[in-house]
């Protein structure tokens, strides 16, 4: 009998040693306590039992990382967190061995968007839910003329290949968001 559970990764409604496979789909990459929610899904794991993930690395969203720190700098004097900090490829099988998992495995998917502009992605970003949540992030949205200045250096740096993220009037514009998806 199968029996599926949406619960919080941080607070796993399991018994210890009572299900055979725990599965989190890029939501575990929101847990303020990665370690430990790790840790709680291998203790309700029976022996042996199968632990599947996938979350968001930290090559995801390198582009706009580095265009807003470009724009604060030059606009603003200084630099602030605007993407949520996220695990990296080697952090994985620490956090693996950590938690106690038992034969860990990583493997890393790295896929490119092109998107209209890079006003287009942040409305992409808000509708998925995937803004950043952290708490040392700096409150309120970028000023106008720094984020017309990110933009602009996300445009410059990071444009769409020819032919690609075109919009429909054929004038170009596009640019590319890196996405990094780790599996353990």
């Amino acid at each position: 009998m199968v029996h599926y559970v949406h619960a919080d990764e941080e607070e796993l409604p399991a018994k210890g040693q009572s299900v055979d496979v725990v599965v989190s789909v890029l939501g575990l990459h929101w847990a303020n306590d990665l370690p430990g929610a790790m840790t709680q899904a291998r203790m309700a794991l029976v022996p042996d039992g199968l632990f599947l993930c996938a979350v968001l690395g930290g090559e995801t969203l390198r582009e706009m990382r580095i265009s807003c720190a470009v724009a604060e700098l030059e606009r603003e004097g200084g630099v602030s967190q605007r993407v949520s900090p996220l695990a990296q490829v080697r952090d994985c099988g620490n956090l693996l061995t950590r938690a106690g998992m038992r034969l860990p495995a990583v493997d890393v998917d790295t896929v490119t968007m092109n998107y209209p502009s890079p006003h287009k992605l942040v409305e992409h970003l808000r509708v998925m839910g995937e803004t950043n949540a952290g708490v040392s992030r700096r409150r309120g949205p970028l000023g106008r003329s720094t984020a017309a200045a990110a933009a602009a250096a996300y445009g410059s740096a990071f444009p769409s290949p020819p032919g690609v993220g075109d919009t429909a009037g054929g004038g170009g514009g596009g640019v590319e968001a890196t996405y990094q998806v780790l599996y353990m």
